[in-house]
């Protein structure tokens, strides 16, 4: 951490402490500062990317959606009607995880961070 100099301004002195500032285990769930993240219930729609060999795709879904819905708009863009898809995410751990139900879907979302969830797939 850097020590930041008071220059004998209030403003310095309590920017200073409110950047100092320490968090317990339940202020950091209750804490208004902590509520950055987005909950996947309240998107209108959400934004994928999902690759699949040497191709990439972009859209969105109106949120609610299934997971059947999800597999149909990536099986049409990729040409892949007819073929089982396999549809992966990389979690927090940078481990691949399979999306097999609906509540996948939202896990994804929120090991994304940034609102776009980035998927890998697999036919066959």
């Amino acid at each position: 951490m850097t020590n930041v100099s008071d220059q004998g301004s209030s403003t310095n002195v309590s920017t200073r402490k409110r950047c100092l500032a320490t968090f317990t285990d339940d202020e950091e769930t209750s804490s208004p500062l902590k509520k950055h993240k987005l909950d996947f219930d309240l998107v209108p729609s959400v934004p994928f990317e999902v690759s699949f060999g040497q191709s990439a795709i972009n859209f969105r879904l109106s949120n609610p959606f299934e997971l059947s819905e999800l597999e149909k708009e990536v099986a049409q863009r990729l040409n892949l009607e007819g073929k089982r898809l396999r549809l992966k995410y990389r979690d927090e751990d940078d481990d691949l995880i399979l999306i097999s139900i609906d509540t996948d879907v939202s896990a994804a979302f929120e090991a994304s961070g940034s609102g776009i969830i980035r998927l890998i797939c697999a036919a066959d």
